[in-house]
């Protein structure tokens, strides 16, 4: 088994984070022209994760296997509106893991590190996305015991 190691993402991190996102991004294009990106959109995205590494409040992580990247995580507490008990939660804005590196423990170990990430700035619950088209993701997040709680529906106009 390989030494798996998941840490805090630096900024050093974003060149290889942005190529993830970028595989993630193509797999998902395949999937449903929704997920079509803009041509810069690998620079933009470069600078969100900046931010969420650099914000008080981000949490953004990596998995890193003999050294290289292979998986990140990136989210922010995000509030809900002031009507709720609940104030605030951990919102998971993108993960993926390199299609070579999958089915190995390292999208688990890479989500547990952002619950404890989570839970230390005091959030008792956490929130993502999932695109019903990506049956890897849909499968993996079901594994992690997430369910759903609400639908997105569209309608193109």
């Amino acid at each position: 088994m390989e030494a798996v190691v998941v840490r805090r993402a630096t900024l050093a991190d974003v060149p290889a984070i942005t190529a993830l996102w970028a595989e993630m991004s193509r797999f998902h294009a395949v999937r449903d022209p929704y997920f079509a990106v803009v041509d810069d959109a690998e620079r933009l995205f470069a600078a969100y994760v900046t931010r969420n590494i650099e914000a008080p409040l981000g949490v953004v992580g990596v998995a890193e296997v003999d050294g290289g990247v292979v998986g990140f995580s990136s989210g922010v507490v995000a509030k809900y509106p002031p009507v709720f008990t609940i104030p605030e939660h951990g919102a998971i804005s993108d993960f993926a893991v390199t299609a070579t590196h999958r089915r190995r423990g390292i999208g688990a170990r890479l989500f547990r590190f952002a619950q404890e990430q989570f839970r230390a700035l005091g959030m008792s619950r956490v929130e993502l996305h999932v695109a019903v088209n990506n049956e890897v993701s849909t499968r993996f997040w079901t594994k992690m015991g997430l369910r759903p709680v609400m639908e997105t529906r569209y309608l193109d106009l």
